[in-house]
């Protein structure tokens, strides 16, 4: 080492600290060519000279930061560990009493990349037990990697022992990245322990301190937890962020894991095509590493979308054989090296599903046998998967009652998990994760023609995730001060007309940043209980109004009847056939609404409306019978579809709900409360006349009408209308409003609001639209005021013009004062004209609406 100059001993040390950042902010490649230049910097001749102990100990320290850089780019452990020998002999001869701690802890981060947990733990160990006389960063990262290890075996305890000590010794030498870097995998662990809200929330406190957000790592774990949480739209682009991360900076392994969960999301989107693309480029990344346990996850998630791909077949007993095979291979594999027990016994549940695709049902309970009985600790979807596939081979064996218990206990599973969240829209999140259990009773109902038993099927499964998320609103500071700032940004983009590319920027920052804070939120109601359907068709047989709930579990609609002729099962059109034409019929209405339209295009849309409006009513309503009042249960895209301008249903009482609900304890409360948003012609005239209808009504006007005077007040009124404008935000339906003095009243602003017992009337344009989540339930301001308890909604499909609002509202109080139902009042507005009004009644129950 003779003849290194002062200088290059200087620049030697900036090298290796930037070498040491680069590695912990996931950048190897960087780190890789520092460390070489710190050994190129020190030499590699005869020990000799002034700073020699200095020389040795940076060069060790340097090969120190090449075992784990250069692992990450090429995951060569016989290499790695040589590196790691000579910086153990360069530390020796430097005399560095506490090097044994650092080598140590990169045996162990080295065998923890690799993916062997025993030799990673026992480096670890064996590190930690001389923590004390390390130096304090040292220290911190065996911590930190004890820690992780922890997380990674499912050890809770022991990880968040490791990772409070890691942060409070972080955080006592003012080492901001390694603090952060605890605290988030603190996050993580709540994640395992089962407490995603607080998981989220910990994780974005996390990142809030100096050194968060550093690397793709702290994407890549909060997409684990808003995709176990439902939210798989919003966990797949996090999980796009993080690829992006990950490939720039060569983390050939944490980008296979990325790959994976992109894979676990095309599957709840029912994209097995771009999920078997993602699992393909994991299993060719991990192959190359030789990395065994995350290469079987990789394997486990193919699998499944190659089951998806075959079960689309027309005879998919072939294919389905062939992923069987794979998947006992796999299962033998993972076992024979001791590897993940819950890989092994989730790859037997596949091939049990695979058998059953193949007609093998024999076998395939003897598959679902192997995979063992449930204990309480799997993880929720091992869980959901095991009751689906035991559901499934009981109603095929005719063994009714055991598939409804195992559909049962796997809701009851769903019902706890939506339990947790705090905010309607993680609730609908989770129905992604009921699907499967749902379609599989449903499906079994069908097979027998029993009405009874597909309407149970399908109200329980929709009642797992209805309703409220919270009784009262939220207190928390944050999203209100988001909410208020969000309204102020809307209001200043409104009056730019949307020209500021700054401002729009800030509004979607500022509705992200509310979304993600109400996703933190704790849940305090769990789902409501359907409603019998021996009890519906009693209701329906003693009243005036049919019970028609639409279904489609197997890409065909189907209609459950109830009414005084008693209950039947109809079998309708192809579901694409309906989205095709329901699609057109709403760009129709949304033309013919406008005031701007010419004569005679207006003629030509109005032909195409009507084409339209026949076929919805000859394939969907004619077969049906029913030509008194009719209260109509439907899901994703055909609830915002016009039912009450169908010819069939012209003039007659007809509302709409995504589920049924009991009965109310009791009637409507009293009392009227009518607001009148700016910006409108008739407004104030039309509140006017509203409050004349009901007598003694509140009335806010001018600049009384605010978003907070509106919502405090909204839940205290068995009558509420609102003459505002309105939008419909399809992107982000919890964010649609009503504009009120101060700005718009979101739908998000009014959680945690009891309407129980209260009509709500939105004489606003399109908010009674509804955007399809994942797994198929609806949100829009319309059906959040439905989930908060409102008895019946009447909101607008499409644009609804002020002057005809205006003759539509006093009408329609009128014939409801007079004791008619929403749907009923609604139906008797004449207008006098052949205009198409496309206001619509949503309601829970039939005749509330």
């Amino acid at each position: 080492m003779g003849d290194v100059s002062p200088d290059a001993v200087v620049r030697a040390r900036v090298a290796l600290d930037r070498g040491i950042a680069a590695n912990a902010d996931g950048r190897p490649a960087e780190a890789s060519r520092l460390f070489r230049a710190v050994l190129r910097a020190v030499g590699d001749g005869a020990d000799d000279g002034a700073d020699a102990t200095e020389r040795a100990y940076l060069r060790a320290r340097a090969m120190l930061g090449l075992v784990a850089s250069d692992f990450e780019l090429r995951a060569n452990v016989p290499r790695s560990l040589a590196t790691l020998e000579e910086a153990e002999r360069w530390a020796t001869l430097a005399g560095a009493d506490d090097a044994r701690v650092p080598v140590l802890g990169q045996a162990g981060h080295l065998w923890l990349r690799a993916g062997d947990g025993d030799r990673a733990l026992a480096a670890l160990d064996a590190a930690a037990a001389l923590i004390d006389g390390a130096a304090p960063r040292d220290a911190c990262v065996v911590l930190l990697n004890r820690g992780t290890l922890h997380l990674d075996r499912g050890d809770v305890p022991r990880a968040r022992a490791d990772l409070e000590e890691c942060a409070a010794r972080a955080e006592a030498i003012g080492n901001e990245a390694l603090a952060y870097k605890a605290r988030h995998n603190l996050g993580y662990a709540e994640f395992l322990a089962g407490d995603l809200p607080r998981a989220l929330d910990s994780m974005s406190r996390a990142a809030e301190k100096p050194g968060g957000l550093t690397s793709g790592i702290p994407l890549l774990d909060r997409a684990r937890v808003l995709l176990e949480a439902g939210l798989v739209s919003e966990a797949d682009d996090a999980l796009r962020q993080a690829g992006e991360v990950f490939a720039a900076g060569r983390l050939s392994l944490d980008l296979a894991q990325a790959e994976i969960a992109r894979a676990e999301c095309a599957l709840l989107l029912h994209r097995p095509d771009a999920a078997r693309t993602w699992a393909s480029a994991a299993r060719r990344r991990l192959a190359r590493r030789a990395n065994a346990p995350w290469l079987a996850r990789a394997e486990l998630t193919d699998l499944r979308a190659r089951l998806d791909l075959a079960l689309e077949q027309p005879d998919p007993r072939a294919a389905c054989l062939a992923v069987a095979g794979r998947a006992a291979a796999l299962a033998r594999r993972v076992e024979g090296v001791g590897g993940s027990r819950e890989i092994v016994r989730a790859a037997h549940v596949a091939r049990a599903a695979a058998l059953i695709g193949a007609g093998r049902r024999g076998e395939a309970r003897a598959a679902l046998g192997a995979a063992g009985r449930l204990t309480g600790r799997e993880s929720l979807s091992l869980a959901l998967a095991v009751r689906a596939v035991a559901a499934q081979l009981a109603f095929d064996g005719g063994r009714r009652a055991a598939g409804h218990r195992h559909v049962e206990a796997g809701q009851r599973l769903l019902a706890a998990h939506r339990s947790q969240f705090g905010s309607v829209e993680a609730v609908t999140a989770a129905a992604v994760l009921g699907e499967r259990l749902a379609v599989i009773e449903a499906r079994a109902a069908l097979e027998r023609g029993d009405p009874l038993a597909l309407l149970d099927a399908v109200e329980r499964g929709r009642a797992t995730f209805a309703g409220p998320a919270r009784v009262r609103p939220p207190d928390d500071a944050e999203l209100g001060r988001l909410l208020v700032e969000l309204r102020l940004a809307v209001e200043r983009d409104r009056a730019q007309e949307g020209t500021d590319p700054a401002l729009a920027r800030e509004v979607d920052r500022l509705r992200t940043a509310a979304r993600q804070r109400s996703w933190q939120l704790g849940g305090e109601v769990g789902a409501p209980q359907p409603p019998r359907a021996v009890d519906l068709l009693a209701e329906a047989a003693s009243g005036r109004t049919a019970i028609v709930d639409l279904a489609a579990p197997d890409g065909v609609v189907h209609a459950v009847v109830l009414d005084a002729a008693g209950a039947r099962l109809q079998h309708l059109a192809a579901v694409a056939d309906v989205e095709q034409v329901a699609r057109r019929v709403d760009a129709d209405l949304h033309a013919l609404s406008g005031a701007h339209l010419p004569d005679a295009m207006r003629a030509v849309v109005q032909r195409s409306f009507d084409r339209g409006l026949a076929w919805l009513d000859e394939n969907l309503l004619a077969p049906l019978g029913v030509s008194g009042p009719m209260h109509l249960v439907v899901g994703g895209a055909m609830v915002a579809l016009p039912w009450g301008l169908l010819p069939s249903r012209r003039r007659l009482a007809t509302s709409v709900g995504t589920r049924l609900a009991h009965a109310p304890a009791t009637g409507r409360r009293p009392g009227a409360l009518v607001v009148a948003g700016p910006g409108l012609a008739h407004a104030e005239s039309e509140a006017a006349a509203v409050a004349g209808t009901w007598g003694g009504a509140l009335v806010l006007t001018g600049e009384r009408a605010t978003a907070a005077a509106t919502a405090g007040l909204i839940d205290r009124a068995g009558v509420v209308h609102l003459a505002v404008h309105g939008h419909h935000e399809p992107d982000n339906p919890l964010f649609s409003w009503v504009r009120l003095a101060d700005g718009p009243l979101f739908a998000h602003e009014l959680e945690g609001t009891d309407l129980s017992g209260s009509v709500v009337v939105l004489s606003a344009c399109e908010v009674g639209r509804a955007t399809v989540r994942p797994g198929g339930e609806v949100l829009g301001l319309a059906s959040v005021l439905l989930r908060l308890g409102a008895d019946a909604v009447v909101a607008s499909l499409a644009p609804l013009r002020d002057d005809v609002a205006a003759r539509v509202a006093p009408a329609f109080h009128r014939a409801l004062r007079e004791g008619a139902s929403p749907a009923a009042a609604l139906a008797a507005v004449d207008l006098g004209t052949d205009e198409q009004v496309p206001l619509a009644c949503f309601a829970t129950r039939a005749g509330s609406g």
